[in-house]
C-alpha cells in the first residue's frame, strides 16, 4: 500500500495537468454558473406561467434545439476548420465565413416564418408575436455561433465561458423584468432572444481583439470551402440526430398528450438535462482536443478515456441525486404545482445519462471525420420518434422508449470505437515492425 499511494498521487497530479482537465475545469465552473442562471430562468418562468403556458415555452425552446441542428453543424465545422489553420489566418477565414453566415441567417429566418401555420397548429399557438420573437433567433444565432466556435477552436475557453455567463444572465434579467411587467409568455421568449444578441456582441469583441491584428494579407474572398462543405454535411446529419434525441420527445408529448401533462414532462426533462449538459461541457473542451490529437493515437485514446470518465462522474452524481431527492429538487426549482414530476425524474435521469455517454462516443467519431457518427446516430433518433408515436400510452413508457434506443446506440458505438482503436493500434504496430 505504501508503494501504491505515491503512484496514485502521481497519477492524480498527471491528470490535473492534462489539457482536457484544465480546460474542463474552466468550462465546468462557467457551466455551473450558467446552469444556475438557466434554472433560475426556468424557476422564474415556471412561477409566473401556468403549466400550459410553460409547456408552450418549453416546446418553443425545444424547437430552438432543433434549430441548433443547423447551428451545431456549422459550429462543429467552424471548430474543425479554425483549429487547423495558422494563427495569422484565423481572421481571414472568419471573414470568409461571414459571407456564408449572412446568406444562411436570412434563409433560416424566412424558412422559420413560412413554417408558422404548421407550428402554430401543432403547438396550439394563438399569438403570432410570440412566434415572431422566437423566429428572430434565426437572424442572429449563426453569427454568435461563428465567433464562439472560433474561440473554442483556438482553446480560448475562458473567453468563451465568459460569453456564455453574461449572455445567460441577460436572458434571466430581461425575462424577469418583462414577466414582472405582466408580459407573460412574450416576456419569457424575449429573454431567450436576448441571449443570442448578447452572445453575438461579446464573442465578436473577443475574437476581434485576439486576431484582427494578426492578418495574412492574402485575399479571403476566394478561399476554397470544399472541405468545409464536406465536413458540414457529416456534422449536419449527426447533429440532427443528437439534438432530436433530447428535444423531439417534448414536442411529441405536447402534440400527443398536450396541456398540463406536457408541462410536467417538460419540467422533468429540464431538470434531468443537468446531467446531459454537464457532460456536454466536457465535450466543449474534448472535441477540439480530439481534432488536435487525431494524428496521435496515444494522446487521442487518452483524451477519449478521460472524456468518458468525467462524463460518468456527472451521470452517476445526477442519478443518485434524482433517485433519493426527487421531491426536494422539484419543489425547490418549480414549486408544488409541478410536484408530480418527481415520480418520473429518476427514469429521466437514466435516459439523460445514457444520452450523455452516447454523445461522447458520437462526437469522438465526428472529430475523426468517421461516417459511423451518422450511421449510428440517425437510426437511433428515428427509432426514438417511432417508438414514441406508436407507444405513448403513458409518460413513463415514453421515457423508457427513449432510454432503450439510446442504450442500444451506446452499445453499438462502443463496439465501433473499440474496433477503430484496436485497428489503429495494430496498423501502428505493423508499420513499426516493417520499418524495423
Amino acid at each position: 500500500m505504501g508503494i501504491g499511494l505515491p503512484k496514485v498521487c502521481k497519477g492524480i497530479k498527471g491528470l490535473l495537468k492534462t489539457e482536457l482537465f484544465q480546460g474542463s475545469a474552466v468550462v465546468l465552473v462557467g457551466t455551473t454558473i450558467i446552469n444556475l442562471l438557466n434554472y433560475l430562468y426556468h424557476l422564474v418562468i415556471g412561477r409566473y406561467l401556468n403549466p400550459n403556458e410553460y409547456g408552450l415555452i418549453q416546446s418553443l425552446i425545444s424547437l430552438t434545439y432543433l434549430l441548433s441542428v443547423l447551428v451545431g453543424a456549422f459550429n462543429f465545422s467552424v471548430t474543425e476548420l479554425i483549429a487547423n489553420v495558422k494563427e495569422n489566418e484565423v481572421w481571414k477565414w472568419i471573414n470568409r465565413l461571414k459571407l456564408l453566415v449572412l446568406k444562411g441567417s436570412l434563409l433560416i429566418w424566412i424558412g422559420m416564418l413560412s413554417l408558422y401555420p404548421f407550428i402554430a397548429r401543432t403547438l396550439m399557438i394563438n399569438d403570432f408575436v410570440i412566434y415572431l420573437i422566437f423566429s428572430m433567433q434565426g437572424l442572429i444565432t449563426l453569427w454568435s455561433s461563428l465567433y464562439r466556435a472560433a474561440l473554442r477552436a483556438r482553446l480560448e475557453f475562458v473567453r468563451s465561458t465568459i460569453t456564455g455567463i453574461l449572455s445567460t444572465f441577460s436572458k434571466l434579467s430581461l425575462s424577469l423584468f418583462l414577466l414582472m411587467a405582466g408580459l407573460g409568455s412574450i416576456g419569457a421568449m424575449s429573454g431567450w432572444l436576448s441571449f443570442q444578441v448578447v452572445s453575438l456582441i461579446i464573442s465578436f469583441v473577443f475574437i476581434k481583439q485576439l486576431y484582427s491584428n494578426k492578418v495574412d494579407q492574402k485575399a479571403y474572398m476566394n478561399l476554397p470551402l470544399n472541405k468545409f462543405w464536406s465536413y458540414s454535411r457529416l456534422t449536419l446529419m449527426t447533429n440532427l440526430a443528437l439534438t432530436s434525441l433530447y428535444s423531439t420527445d417534448i414536442v411529441l408529448v405536447r402534440n400527443l398528450i398536450g396541456g398540463e401533462a406536457s408541462g410536467i414532462y417538460s419540467a422533468s426533462s429540464t431538470l434531468s438535462k443537468t446531467i446531459f449538459f454537464a457532460a456536454t461541457a466536457i465535450m466543449t473542451v474534448a472535441f477540439p482536443i480530439f481534432i488536435k490529437y487525431k494524428d496521435s493515437q496515444e494522446k487521442l485514446n487518452k483524451s477519449f478515456g478521460l472524456a468518458i470518465l468525467f462524463s460518468l462522474f456527472f451521470c452517476i452524481s445526477g442519478i443518485v441525486l434524482f433517485k433519493f431527492f426527487p421531491g426536494k429538487v422539484v419543489s425547490l426549482l418549480f414549486g408544488k404545482k409541478y410536484q408530480s414530476a418527481s415520480s418520473i425524474i429518476f427514469e429521466f435521469s437514466l435516459f439523460m445519462s445514457a444520452l450523455a455517454i452516447f454523445n461522447v462516443i458520437i462526437q469522438f467519431l465526428l472529430a475523426l471525420n468517421n461516417r459511423y457518427s451518422v450511421l449510428i446516430s440517425i437510426p437511433t433518433a428515428l427509432c426514438q420518434v417511432l417508438l414514441i408515436i406508436f407507444n405513448h400510452r403513458s409518460i413513463t413508457r415514453i421515457i423508457y422508449n427513449s432510454l432503450a434506443v439510446t442504450l442500444v446506440g451506446v452499445l453499438i458505438g462502443v463496439i465501433v470505437v473499440l474496433k477503430l482503436i484496436n485497428g489503429n493500434n495494430q496498423e501502428k504496430s505493423f508499420r513499426h515492425c516493417t520499418s524495423g
